[in-house]
């Protein structure tokens, strides 16, 4: 099972905000377990949301920096939580200088190429 101390070992130190951080995503990812059940879509646990929303701003990090990662990381203290699978296009966005709002704008009309994926 995934938990918090697993999300602030793995992603926590790159934000001196990492654990408010964490536990924001942590409410979006029992949100999402929800909304996964309502739709009908196939289940997974709000423990599974939590582990891709860290694996994704991993690869976020890898992908694009520390700075993209950090930006990933604390777009949940804007009240903006996007899915998972959209977050290393945002942290990439979001390091070159696009404005929250704007990358969450185009993460609600699907313009970021994320695809939904899950660790293996």
């Amino acid at each position: 099972m995934f938990t918090m101390t697993d999300f602030l070992e793995q992603v926590g130190s790159l934000s001196p905000y990492g654990e408010q951080a964490a536990a924001l995503w942590q409410a979006w990812a029992c949100e999402l377990a929800e909304l996964d059940r309502r739709e009908g879509l196939p289940s997974q646990t709000a423990e599974a949301f939590f582990e891709v929303i860290c694996w994704k701003i991993r690869q976020t990090e890898v992908e694009h920096g520390p700075k993209a990662a950090q930006a990933a990381l604390e777009l949940s203290l804007c009240s903006r939580c996007i899915f998972p699978w959209d977050l290393p296009d945002a942290g990439e966005l979001l390091a070159r200088g696009f404005k929250v709002d704007a990358v969450y704008r185009m993460a609600a009309a699907g313009q970021l190429a994320g695809e939904r994926s899950w660790p293996a």
